[in-house]
């Protein structure tokens, strides 16, 4: 039965001392007497193997000067046995012994030789138990970082460039589409997985970089086994010891997920997600090129601007599933008929261009060139609304649908991109009043709405000291359903026509110049307004309000933030202003300068309907932007994978650039939850109340006293 195993000292690192003979073990004992160890002792390899079995020592001395060699069986056996890089092993051997080189093998890491001198011993086992710690933590770290690698799919590279040796971690092997061991690290193993697209490229760019000793940064397409693409970006750099010792390192990264999310946040930006056409903005900077290209000498073009007909009880009756399927099919035929009419022109004269556009909602925009006259622009709107018109089949059910159309003709109706469009929607607007499911040409005055516009103009410089303007206040709620903020909302209580919303006057504003007057008084009743709610105890809810690009580049913006400010007595952090993606992308320069400034009187800034505009990635990171606001477009149909990868695309980024989130338009609880699961920060929409009065929206605060314990902004303006 193997004795006992004994342990002294109580402190430090643990120490196991083998050997059969007691006197070892004994004068071991007392050369460390003076340490804070936690001495352990153990005769026989019985003794050792019941020790292991609860504890692992930092090192152990293994007497190896018995017979039959049954110390260096026993290294042998604990180098297997015990985990790598724990356990330091310090054999003991005789004077004129011949086994170092044995112990060695056996997996010893140091020896002492017999009989012991304690000062010899004391400056082993520290040197070994100082090895044995920065081995570990060498270790430690090593795995941490091919942890660090692994989950941020990066793998690092060396390339001996003397002897043409490469050395890839592990990760490398992985990004590249190998197994370890299947391939010896090369050069051309690694040229091998890159597609031929961007093969050559590499090479050139790797001979230049070690012509010029320079670094270099490329994004690779890699093909891989089962023929999927993935993006890898490599960074190399050279690193010269001397003349002879010349290596290149560097990293791969996988950034496909990210470069998938740039291209399609660039598609964004010209095109509609849900029908492919190009969008507004792209539009637009397709009429400007024209109008541009075609200066010296004007040829006769078409735009037109074509709207759906009560395409909204569609939508409210079949759905938004249904209804996107709809205008997805509208596109299709529109871009039809544009091929169609581009073949049938050209076979007779000039080849023409025609460029189609989803507008926004039901409408759409065409530019048709290379005309002879108005009367070719006439037959085009007589085939789209012939072509529109036909049935169609959407989810088992047949549905009719018309069109209307208004028609500028350049240079007649306009010389500029700005005013022929809006002459094509006034003509549009004019057609659906007087004949719906016709088109009409533009005239300088589109009788009723013309007249309409015009009374609406000038009664609109007496609104303010009438008091006919009046704020509506609709809700922000956090993922819980507090209330946490509120967006402000510009109404028209008109002596005559009523109740009317801001696209119908705020552009006649804008127009008229009266826009800036409107936006100091939004500014006066905000301050007024937090002033209030302060007063009632509610100190914490914020309000966002738009205000008019026309507004963002006046001069007295800066003073009338900070008169309302003042007027409001609280915190700057509760007063946010939304602008749209277009007002960014404006004199740049100024607006940036004009928004710091805002930013640096405590204002959060908000863009209003991301997605729906430029949607850059360039300015978001360049302006000081603290939410973002995803326009309910995207929402409407958040079973169609490509909108839901989008608002998964828009948050991640948000939140990348330390922005919040708010989602606008949430109707059901369906799409709140998807949010919620999606991490969105804050939501708005008719799921948590419609816009209201200040009477009507401060009673339900103070009813509901369900207010935030944060230091309070509106949406997602904690900065």
């Amino acid at each position: 039965m193997p004795a006992p195993v004994s342990e002294s000292f109580c402190a430090g690192p643990n120490i196991l001392a083998v050997s059969q003979t007691l006197a070892i073990r004994e004068l071991i004992r007392d050369c460390l007497q003076a340490d804070n160890f936690l001495l352990a002792e153990a005769e026989t390899t019985a003794d050792v193997i019941q020790y292991l079995q609860n504890h692992l020592p930092a090192l152990i001395l293994l007497d190896a000067t018995g017979p039959n060699q049954t110390g260096l069986a026993l290294c042998r056996w604990l180098q297997a046995e015990l985990p790598v890089n724990k356990t330091a092993i310090l054999v003991l051997i005789g004077e004129q012994d011949n086994t170092i080189e044995q112990a060695f093998s056996a997996g010893a890491n140091d020896f002492v030789t017999m009989p012991i001198n304690p000062a010899v011993l004391q400056h082993r086992i520290h040197l070994l138990l100082r090895n044995q710690l920065t081995t570990a933590l060498l270790a430690q770290n090593q795995e941490n970082l091919a942890a660090a690698q692994r989950i941020a799919a990066l793998g690092s590279w060396e390339w001996d460039l003397r002897s043409g040796e490469m050395e890839w971690s592990a990760q490398v092997f992985d990004l590249l589409d190998y197994t370890e061991g299947e391939i010896a690290p090369s050069l051309e193993a690694w040229l091998a997985k890159i597609s031929p697209s961007t093969n050559k490229t590499f090479r050139k760019l790797l001979e230049h970089c070690l012509a010029e000793g320079s670094a270099f940064d490329s994004v690779l397409t890699i093909v891989c086994q089962n023929g999927d693409q993935r993006f890898l970006q490599a960074k190399g750099e050279i690193v010269r010891y001397n003349q002879l010792n010349v290596l290149m390192r560097g990293i791969l990264q996988d950034v496909t997920g990210q470069r998938y999310t740039e291209e399609r946040l660039r598609f964004l930006a010209s095109f509609d997600p849900l029908t492919g056409l190009c969008n507004r903005q792209q539009f637009i900077r397709q009429l400007d090129d024209h109008i541009q290209n075609d200066s010296r000498e004007p040829k006769l073009a078409a735009i037109i601007h074509l709207g759906l007909d009560r395409f909204k009880r569609i939508n409210q009756s079949l759905g938004h599933e249904a209804a996107d399927a709809l205008l997805t099919a509208v596109a299709g035929r529109l871009s039809m008929v544009s091929r169609s009419e581009s073949r049938h022109v050209a076979a007779g004269r000039q080849a023409p261009g025609f460029e189609l556009a989803r507008w926004g909602g039901d409408e759409f925009v065409l530019l048709g060139t290379g005309l002879r006259s108005a009367l070719d622009a006439a037959k085009l709107a007589r085939r789209l609304l012939s072509e529109i018109a036909s049935p169609y089949q959407i989810d088992d059910q047949t549905i009719t649908v018309a069109a209307t159309l208004g028609i500028v003709i350049y240079p007649n109706d306009g010389d500029n991109a700005i005013d022929l469009l809006k002459n094509a929607y006034t003509a549009m607007r004019y057609a659906k009043t007087a004949t719906p499911g016709s088109y009409s040409f533009y005239a300088p005055v589109m009788n009723e709405q013309a007249l309409l516009n015009f009374s609406l103009e000038n009664d609109l410089r007496f609104a303010i000291e009438r008091d006919e303007l009046a704020p509506y206040y609709q809700a922000k709620v956090d993922m819980q359903g507090n209330i946490i903020g509120a967006e402000m909302l510009l109404r028209w209580l008109h002596p005559q026509y009523g109740l009317i919303l801001p696209e119908k006057f705020i552009y006649l504003a804008e127009e008229s110049g009266h826009i800036t007057a409107i936006s100091e008084w939004l500014l006066q009743t905000a301050g007024e307004q937090l002033h209030q709610w302060a007063q009632l105890g509610i100190d914490n809810i914020g309000l966002a309000l738009n205000l008019s690009p026309l507004h963002i580049d006046h001069i007295s913006l800066p003073l009338a933030i900070e008169q309302s400010i003042q007027l409001s007595g609280v915190n700057s952090h509760l007063l946010e202003l939304e602008l749209t993606e277009g007002t960014l992308l404006k004199n740049r320069q100024t607006t940036l300068e004009r928004l710091t400034t805002l930013k640096n009187k405590g204002v959060n800034l908000a863009i209003d309907d991301f997605g729906t505009g430029y949607s850059s990635l360039s300015y978001l990171a360049r302006f000081p932007i603290d939410t973002v606001k995803i326009d309910r477009s995207f929402l409407q149909n958040t079973a169609n994978a490509a909108d839901l990868n989008i608002i998964r695309a828009i948050i991640a980024l948000a939140h990348t650039l330390n922005m919040r989130v708010v989602a606008e338009g949430v109707e059901t609880q369906e799409q709140a939850e998807l949010l919620r699961k999606e991490g969105c920060d804050y939501m708005q929409g008719f799921l948590y109340g419609v816009p209201v009065p200040a009477a009507e929206f401060t009673a339900r605060l103070l009813a509901a006293r369900t207010l935030p314990t944060q230091s309070g902004c509106s949406g997602a303006c904690q900065t």
